[in-house]
């Protein structure tokens, strides 16, 4: 039998202060709904730690980061 492996999931990761965008949680707390993707996010998107603009954010693989996925 093979091995079903989980599907890759990814996140937004700043590359100025490291805070990490999922699009699982979105930010409540700014009003992005959870299930909101990065790309669909406005082009204004600002990091919510360091205010870093949002094409300074980086695709990275969950297992990457060493972030469980739920």
């Amino acid at each position: 039998e093979k091995e079903i492996k989980p599907s890759k999931e990814y996140v937004h990761q700043c590359k100025h202060c490291l805070t990490v965008y999922d699009a699982k949680t979105g930010e409540p707390e700014n009003d992005i709904a959870a299930g909101t993707a990065f790309e669909s996010l406005s082009g204004d998107y600002t990091c919510p730690l360091c205010e870093g603009p949002k094409n300074d954010f980086v695709k990275k693989g969950k297992e990457e980061l060493g972030l469980q996925a739920i």
